[in-house]
Formats: C-alpha cells, structure tokens, sequence
C-alpha cells in the first residue's frame, strides 16, 4: 500500500475576509471571486519565506520554529523536520480555480519542484462550497482565463516584482 501526504493551504487574505471584517457590505457584494488584498498577497510570501528556509534548515544543521526560534523539543523538532521535507518533497499541486486560491498558491509555492515539473493543476472540485450569501464562492472564470485573472489582480498589488514571473505556473 502507498502512503500519501496531502496537505491543505488556506488561501490569505482575501477582499472578501477584508469587507467582512470591516462591516463593508458594499465591498461583500459589489463583485464576485474577490482575489488576495495586499495583506494576503504579503502572507503568500511571507509563507514561501518561511517553508524555503524551513526546507533549507533541515538540509543543515537543525530545524527551526516559528519565526526561528528554536522548536519546544527535539521530537516536535524532528516531527516538524519531516513536515517540512515531505512539503518541499511534494510531488503535485492542485489549486481551487478561486482568484485567491490561486494567486495564494503562485505566490506561496514560486521555486517548489512540484509546480517547477508540473505546474499548478486547477480542480474544481476544491472550491469552497457555494452558499447563498457567499459571493466570495462564486466564480467567474474558467479555464486559462482563471489564470489571466489571478495574474492581472496580483499585478495591481504592489509585489515588488512582475506578476507575470508566474504565468508558466498554472496548468488548467
């Protein structure tokens, strides 16, 4: 029998999360498939940040924690180490077409071997589920158009760098 690891990454912050938060319900509902505010767009990187160096940390001399700080125990070290390796190890990408799933997984997963080889798959059997108050859950693309628009949104964000470094990522 074969073992497999599957592991799930929330999308950031989305514009949906940020009218919420404030109460904005114009924001909630003035459109559909809202992508990553700045802040998830932020958290995208800062997320591929900290799994390179994790992954680069276990390669050498030890693991470390959150934010670098040492791990509580050795064992969490150790259990934390195969977490890692097994991530940077992954050997498929599957995105919902969601804008700010995607653009969460372009941005977080940039330079992983897995996207590098196969690019990011599209299913859509990962969306959330539709609800009837929900128009962050209703999309508005299919397809290659999916990627078009997540990379056209994060090229708004203020990244420092050009949206389009992702564009060979996504596999529809």
């Amino acid at each position: 029998m074969t073992t497999k690891t599957l592991f799930l990454v929330r999308h950031g912050e989305s514009a949906w999360n940020l009218a919420v938060a404030g109460l904005d319900v114009a924001g909630m509902y003035s459109g559909v498939d809202h992508p990553l505010s700045q802040q998830g767009a932020e958290q995208g990187l800062l997320f591929r940040e900290r799994w390179r160096h994790a992954a680069a940390a276990t390669e050498g001399e030890g693991m470390v924690g959150e934010a670098g700080a040492p791990p509580a125990s050795a064992a969490a070290a150790a259990r934390e180490a195969t977490y890692v390796q097994e991530f940077a190890r992954a050997q498929r990408v599957f995105s919902s077409p969601l804008t700010r799933a995607l653009q969460t997984a372009l941005l977080s997963l940039q330079g992983h071997q897995a996207v590098a080889r196969h690019g990011i798959t599209l299913l859509r059997a990962a969306r959330e589920v539709k609800n009837a108050a929900g128009r962050d859950t209703v999309g508005c693309n299919t397809g290659h158009a999916c990627k078009e628009r997540a990379l056209s949104l994060l090229a708004q964000l203020q990244l420092g760098r050009d949206a389009r470094a992702f564009d060979a990522c996504v596999d529809p």
